[in-house]
């Protein structure tokens, strides 16, 4: 999963482990060629396969093949910082391969994309945000 920090223009990759996840950080500005990441955090959640962090920096998504998880970003919180603390699980129609996540320009959505399979067509899921996070079973 690469992300792109739109307040920092800090780049972030999470590793895809069965078991956790790695956050690498290639901090902005980005002056060497190849590029350089540092492990900077292990996480919790296994097999993330997407992420998405919205226009303005303040929604953090990330995904497996079952769940999302939802983060609101503190001001002048890292994303480091943030991916420390428990997110909000939000509810998740199960995609066969679902394997894709996006933030809606404005954030007031998101979608999640599956890849073809087995020769059924891949469907794009919109989600309405605040329907998602007013509900307080997940």
């Amino acid at each position: 999963t690469i992300l792109l920090d739109p307040i920092t223009n800090d780049i972030f990759i999470l590793s895809k482990r069965r078991d956790s996840a790695d956050l690498y950080l290639a901090p902005n500005p980005l002056v060497k060629d190849p590029m350089i990441f540092k492990r900077v955090l292990t996480i919790p959640y296994h097999e993330i396969v997407a992420g998405s962090i919205s226009n303005n920096g303040k929604k953090i998504l990330l995904k497996n093949y079952t769940r999302i998880y939802y983060w609101e970003r503190f001001e002048k919180e890292s994303i480091s910082q943030l991916l420390t603390r428990p997110p909000i699980e939000l509810s998740y129609i199960a995609e066969q391969q679902g394997e894709a996540v996006a933030w809606s320009v404005g954030g007031t959505n998101f979608y999640t994309l599956s890849e073809s399979t087995w020769g059924k067509p891949a469907h794009l899921l919109k989600y309405v945000f605040k329907d998602m996070i007013s509900r307080k079973d997940p």
